[in-house]
This record gives structure tokens, sequence and C-alpha cells, in this order.
């Protein structure tokens, strides 16, 4: 599984969203997102344009507005951030598309890859659909405790 730079910047975004609220910000400019987290303010624009689209982030007018989550931290998931970011690991249309020269997979009819990739995608799924951006907003070390535990079931 391979993170995208639109999905870790995007995430690194959104982080400093729920943190601005955290501390009672109405909201983030695209200027002061860029500073925080080093990056472009034209990626930062694409970034925020893409979560807006997606309804992730919204955006107020005004003297201190900004961008702000469209959720409160808790109650988005990063599944659900995954998802407006990037393409499913594994989707339905997964064999069609690796099937080679043929319209179909060689193997449809008996495929263990298959299975392989249905079970990890189902497990990275259950452990994204458990975590929430305000889980990252905690330190380094209470974040991995809360990860094995979610982990070990």
């Amino acid at each position: 599984m391979k993170i995208t730079a639109l999905e870790e910047y995007g995430l690194r975004c959104l982080m400093q969203l729920a943190q601005a609220q955290a501390e009672g910000n109405a909201g983030l400019s695209i200027s002061e997102i860029s500073k925080k987290e080093g990056l472009s303010i034209q990626y930062v624009s694409k970034i925020t344009t893409h979560l807006r689209r997606q309804g992730i982030i919204g955006s107020v007018r005004g003297v201190h507005g900004g961008y702000r989550l469209a959720k409160k931290p808790q109650e988005l998931k990063l599944s659900e951030i995954a998802r407006a970011l990037g393409d499913p690991m594994f989707d339905e249309e997964f064999c069609v598309d690796h099937a080679g020269k043929e319209n179909a997979c060689v193997h449809e009819k008996n495929c263990s890859v298959r299975s392989v990739w249905n079970v990890i995608h189902r497990h990275v799924n259950m452990i994204m659909n458990q975590i929430t951006l305000q889980d990252l907003l905690q330190n380094e070390a209470e974040t991995k405790e809360q990860l094995l535990k979610v982990v070990s079931g």
C-alpha cells in the first residue's frame, strides 16, 4: 500500500484544522496552513479545494474566516478521509484493472490472490474505521498505544 502525497499532506492539513478548532479558532487560511505545514500556498490551495469538494471541509468568510472541518474531529474517521483523498486500496474493479492483455483475468474463476487482497483490505478498513481525526491529535506515544489496542481487538 502506497500513500500518495495528496493523502499524506491532505491528512496533515486536516490535522491543522482540527487542532485550530480545538483551540477555538473559527478557521485557518490557506497561508496559515501553508506556513504551519511547510507546503506551498498553491499546493495547500489544491488540497483544500479537493477536500471542500469532497465535503470534508468548508470555508468561512470574513475577517476571522478560513477553512474548517465540516464535522467534529471525533466524528471524522480516517477511512472517510482516505476515501476523500485517494482511491480505495482494493475495489470491485481490481481484477478488471489488472486483467493484462485479456478482458478478464485468467484466474477469474479461482483466484487465491483476490482473497489475500480482500482480507487485507477488510482489515485495513476495519482499523481505519476505528480511528478518528481527534485520535491523531494525541502525541505519538498515545496514538501508537491506541492503535495497538485497535489492532489487538
